[in-house]
């Protein structure tokens, strides 16, 4: 999805509550399509489900987007990223500014990941397991190992070095 300016924070104040321990956020006046005050706002993305989507306007916005701005007051810069990865979960500990960099490295591995572990996959040319880790447009070869677990051990101590609070293992 596109990403639409947001509405100013003082009209995002006036249009919904946001509680920051459960991460909901309602509607403080009738909307059209039937919302009452109190009603959860916006839906599920359908697409990727993983994001709550909050129609302002004819305008989609993810929910995380407006949180940020009721409650800093300011556009986000970059991306708000949702530090445990659940794209659903916005209470207020969970999110925090990122850059692109920052947000893939708090990826989850991928669902095609034969080894489990993300950066660490099978090289025929080796006939290795290659540990390599990505930080700052750089690719940076750990080693070649005979096993998952030691290239797993290797890739696990790197990542606070080039990945700090955004590091994720899985």
């Amino acid at each position: 999805m596109k990403r639409n300016p947001l509405p100013c924070a003082t009209k995002l104040r006036l249009l919904l509550d946001y509680d920051p321990r459960s991460g909901d956020l309602r509607w403080k006046l009738s909307a059209r399509r039937g919302y009452k005050p109190g009603d959860i706002a916006g839906s599920i993305h359908k697409a990727r489900n993983s994001y709550r989507i909050v129609r302002i306007e004819g305008r989609g916005y993810y929910a995380h987007l407006l949180i940020w701005k009721i409650v800093t007051g300011e556009e986000p810069v970059g991306l708000i990223d949702h530090a445990d990865t659940n794209g659903l979960n916005n209470k207020w500990v969970n999110l925090r500014p990122a850059s692109n960099a920052e947000n893939g490295f708090n990826r989850r591995v991928n669902k095609n990941n034969k080894s489990g572990v993300k950066g660490v996959h099978w090289d025929a040319d080796h006939g290795a397991w290659k540990a390599a880790i990505t930080a700052n447009k750089t690719v940076h070869v750990l080693g070649f190992f005979p096993d998952v677990a030691s290239a797993s051990a290797t890739i696990e101590n790197a990542r606070p070095k080039y990945h700090g609070e955004f590091a994720r293992a899985s």
